[in-house]
């Protein structure tokens, strides 16, 4: 499957509703506001409901204690800054409104869904065509990692609420791997000082980027990304969301494309694979005595009279684990092998638990006791 060269006055506009899991434009999420542009100058009509902060490893949960607070925010016209947070609409509306709430990603899609006219009182009211949950700033490959994504999670939630869903995320590398370098070099994508590779290749939290944005000062995959690279991954992206949109297979529920930040994209192969089986190594660690309780904000289902806890744990995910392949034959084919080679998965996915068949030689349906 080869992304689509048609001009974008060939396209027929979506009406989509833009969500994810990293909330509004910053260091948590850097690519949402030029995926969003790029959707517009496509031609799309984009309405945007994100979480108004970061809200990873979400899933599929939805908030539903309390009342949920939203926003109207404006993002910046040169799209640097913070953009401008208010508690209602601009007189007229504007060009760029967006809407955030303060719950989680498959509350955003469910809010968006079911309360578009009052959201959006000034866009066309039709149908939303498609939910389109991302770009994630991570990767989303293997069960573990799919299993637990907000990004997946507010897709399955517009696939349970009978929309056509997508979810795209964007791998990061802070170590090439063997297989994409060797690529990049037999067919010279890229020039400039070599960086280290692994066979397996680490995803870590994105630094802060360095002066230079140029392919030549990013060889290969890179931990945060040079424009160029972003608009390339924005470009291909859009154009296999509107091809999937185009033929979409009635058994679908979502599609899942994982995208890995690496000048192979200059060069796209695309594979429909299976989603790599791995699983959970050790996600909380305990807190040293010394940052114990730093941080924590008070809990108010805790008694008044149960004591401040000693010991305290925080998420911290062993991500090398999560990421280390078993088998070969277990592994080729599978979204994450694909991310390994640089190549972009698409993977096909149902909004349900897959269900162990009874064996043929059991007897019956009956449970016996």
């Amino acid at each position: 499957m080869a992304p689509s060269s048609s001009s974008s006055s060939s396209r027929t506009p979506l009406n989509i509703l833009l969500v994810n899991d990293d909330g509004c434009p910053g260091p948590a999420s850097p690519h949402i506001l030029s995926f969003y542009r790029t959707l517009v100058n496509r031609g799309h009509h984009v309405s945007v409901v994100l979480p108004s902060h970061q809200k990873s490893w979400g899933a599929m949960a939805f908030s539903v204690k309390g009342s949920i607070g939203l926003w109207y925010y404006y993002p910046e016209q040169d799209g640097e800054g913070a953009g401008k947070w208010e508690t209602e609409r601009r007189p007229g509306g504007a060009k760029e409104e967006w809407v955030l709430i303060d719950g989680s990603p498959t509350t955003c899609t469910s809010i968006g869904l079911f309360n578009q006219s009052q959201l959006f009182p000034d866009a066309e009211q039709k149908p939303f065509d498609l939910v389109l949950s991302g770009p994630n700033l991570g990767r989303n490959t293997g069960a573990a990692f799919a299993m637990s994504s907000g990004t997946l999670g507010a897709a399955m939630a517009g696939a349970l609420s009978k929309h056509k869903a997508i979810a795209v995320s964007y791998a990061h590398f802070s170590v090439v791997p063997k297989a994409i370098q060797d690529a990049i070099d037999a067919k010279g994508l890229s020039s400039g000082p070599s960086q280290p590779t692994s066979d397996e290749g680490e995803e870590t939290d994105p630094p802060q980027p360095p002066a230079a944005s140029s392919p030549s000062a990013w060889k290969h995959v890179v931990s945060v990304a040079p424009v160029e690279l972003v608009q390339i991954a924005h470009n291909i992206s859009i154009d296999l969301v509107e091809r999937l949109v185009r033929g979409w297979e009635p058994s679908v529920g979502v599609y899942s494309i994982n995208v890995p930040l690496a000048w192979t994209l200059k060069d796209p192969q695309v594979f429909w694979t299976a989603v790599w089986k791995n699983s959970y190594p050790k996600l909380f660690k305990l807190m040293e005595p010394q940052e114990s309780g730093q941080g924590q904000a008070a809990a108010t289902h805790i008694p008044a009279s149960a004591p401040k806890p000693k010991t305290n744990l925080v998420f911290a995910p062993e991500m090398s684990s999560m990421m280390a392949r078993g088998s070969e034959e277990s592994f080729v084919g599978t979204d994450a092998w694909a991310i390994q080679h640089g190549h972009i998965s698409i993977s096909r996915l149902q909004p349900g638990f897959v269900e162990v068949p009874l064996p043929a030689n059991h007897d019956g349906q009956r449970f016996k006791m």
